[in-house]
């Protein structure tokens, strides 16, 4: 029997800054090899591909070269990690480029732990878009939408999101998509979605969907979200291209 993977996201207990003073991420999943550490915070920088042929055996998602190294850009990042091949855990420390400044013993299990804390530190225009609660809690309501989209997509892994005391939003194992939605959804939804596969020969697989019953509330409000993130998007754009024009009279 395959062991569950379980995926913690955490917020610190006694803070209310929304992840700005601290982000930690843990899993019990293989670990980082030794061999890795000195280059998984690099940009551009993979162990997932030693040739071309491990595209036909990629299981996992995203690439920690690009996730780490922007962490290590605008966060202090320290990151503890362990492989069953080693005897103890080992926690480093980063710099904005990315290089190891300090290593030492950690007493944590096989897997992973990222911590970023005073996010933006370093950009305080950036920064000072996260003024108003409200971004705040939009932001974290979309990093709740996305560990909701992992969980469906995973049925097998278990999903925690804590902020401070508070559990946002908490995921068991599943054995099937069907039951992870009803968990996740709620069963008022889910028995409004119809299953749908679909082959296709031309590349000799298939698309397994679930999908709103035409004319159902589920459907109409899929539609009105639509609309209100384009709006959200347009807005956030505009707010970038300012705090990027911004950012720059502050650099000149």
């Amino acid at each position: 029997m395959s062991r569950v993977r379980i995926l913690a996201v955490a917020f610190p207990t006694g803070w209310d800054d929304f992840g700005l003073e601290k982000i930690e991420v843990s899993d019990n999943g293989k670990g980082v090899k030794k061999s890795d550490v000195p280059f998984m915070t690099k940009r551009h920088y993979t162990s997932k591909f030693s040739g071309m042929e491990s595209f036909l055996t990629l299981e996992t998602y995203g690439f920690r070269g690009e996730a780490l190294a922007s962490l290590c850009s605008v966060s202090d990042v320290v990151v503890i990690t362990k492989t069953k091949e080693d005897d103890v855990g080992s926690s480093y420390s980063f710099d904005e480029e990315g290089t190891i400044t300090n290593s030492k013993p950690s007493h944590l299990g096989t897997g992973t732990t990222v911590t970023c804390r005073y996010l933006f530190k370093n950009l305080p225009v950036r920064k000072q878009y996260y003024k108003t609660s409200q971004r705040k809690k939009d932001d974290l309501r979309r990093i709740e939408d996305l560990l909701i989209v992992f969980g469906i997509v995973k049925p097998n892994l278990r999903i925690r999101l804590r902020h401070g005391s508070d559990v946002l939003f908490q995921k068991l194992p599943m054995p099937d998509t069907k039951g992870v939605l009803h968990s996740v959804l709620g069963r008022h939804v889910a028995n409004q979605l119809v299953y749908r596969e679909q082959s296709l020969a031309e590349l000799q697989g298939s698309v397994l969907a679930y999908l709103p019953k035409p004319g159902t509330e589920t459907d109409r409000d899929r539609d009105r979200d639509r609309q209100t993130d384009r709006q959200n998007r347009q807005t956030d754009r505009q707010t970038d291209r300012q705090t990027d024009r911004e950012e720059s009279q502050m650099n000149r």
